[in-house]
């Protein structure tokens, strides 16, 4: 029996070798960096002094974080997809944890959620993948915006002229960053529409048309409850990290670290190095240490990142044993 090669296929592999390659040798450097920064010595001290039951009660709000992903899921893929089975929805979602971790832009969890689907097309599955990101990203901006209001409202800007400038720098290049990409995508419009997969697309995205306002405020809830199981982790193990802080200032700043984060493409490797540059720079409104703002950036891409791919990995080693 002849293998028949498709056209493009070893362009497509180093393609894809390169654009991981940079994205791996970006998140070293930035990670060498943020570490020759902060000093080794500090972040290993920090794991010594850590409040045991605090950083166990935020690592296990991971559980509570993954079981409203679930639900949205579960209502994506009843609602649009037409897919019912617990199993094939547990699947799906850990298998997008898996190739997504590790892939630029995050573009294997499209592809890793298609994968126990088998009656579902991958235009409708990236279409339903999108709206799911989309919910969260909506909550991300909304406590973002209202934590970061009420920070500058409560506490002025007086002495905090370095971080507002650190902050409209990192606005600016995200903002940029986006322009560049829109207008890219404006000046190639016609390429891009007449590509094959992109009218499937736009036709997956119609049937967002037949969801009723009752799912769309299930979504909505899910959402909420992700975000915010996000920032409420966030507090909890910057807490064990330094016990002098209030859990509610640490869950607002929490809230405009995800918030930034948010506005920076995700160029690196599970986001290493991009999350612990934030995560510091917001904390340092709270004037938490490097080193414990760094813990726990590294505590949560375990915990929110890792932990979910290794599992994911793991059911496909199991499928295919």
């Amino acid at each position: 029996m002849s293998i028949e090669k498709k056209p493009g296929g070893t362009h497509s592999f180093f393609e894809g070798y390169t654009g991981f390659l940079f994205k791996a040798l970006l998140t070293i450097l930035l990670i060498v960096y943020v570490v020759s920064k902060v000093q080794y010595n500090s972040i290993v001290a920090m794991f010594f002094t850590v409040s045991i039951p605090l950083f166990i009660a935020g690592s296990s709000l991971f559980l509570v974080n993954v079981f409203f992903q679930y639900k949205k899921w579960e209502l994506l893929s009843k609602e649009l997809l037409h897919v019912t089975q617990p199993n094939s929805i547990i699947k799906s979602l850990f298998y997008g944890h898996a190739l997504g971790a590790f892939t630029p832009v995050r573009a294997g969890e499209y592809v890793g959620r298609k994968i126990p689907y088998n009656d579902v097309t991958i235009s409708d599955c990236t279409a339903a993948t999108l709206l799911d990101k989309t919910s969260g990203l909506l909550f991300i901006y909304l406590f973002g915006i209202v934590a970061l209001t009420g920070n500058l409202l409560t506490k002025g800007v007086i002495g905090k002229e370095e971080y507002l400038y650190n902050g409209s720098v990192m606005l600016s290049v995200a903002i940029a960053f986006l322009g560049i990409i829109v207008l890219a995508a404006w000046l190639l419009r016609k390429k891009i529409l007449a590509l094959n997969f992109i009218q499937k697309f736009v036709e997956s995205l119609k049937k967002f048309r037949t969801l009723s306002p009752r799912v769309l405020i299930k979504l909505g809830v899910y959402s909420f409850f992700v975000v915010l199981s996000f920032s409420a982790q966030f507090a909890l193990l910057t807490k064990s990290f330094s016990l002098s802080h209030s859990v509610i200032e640490l869950f607002w700043i929490g809230s405009i670290m995800f918030f930034l984060k948010s506005l920076i493409p995700p160029i690196t490797i599970g986001e290493l190095g991009v999350r612990e540059s934030v995560t510091i720079f917001s904390l340092s409104f709270a004037s938490v240490s490097q080193a414990a703002a760094f813990n726990v950036s590294i505590s949560m891409f375990f915990t929110n990142i890792a932990a979910p791919a290794l599992v994911g990995l793991l059911m496909m080693w199991l499928k295919k044993k």
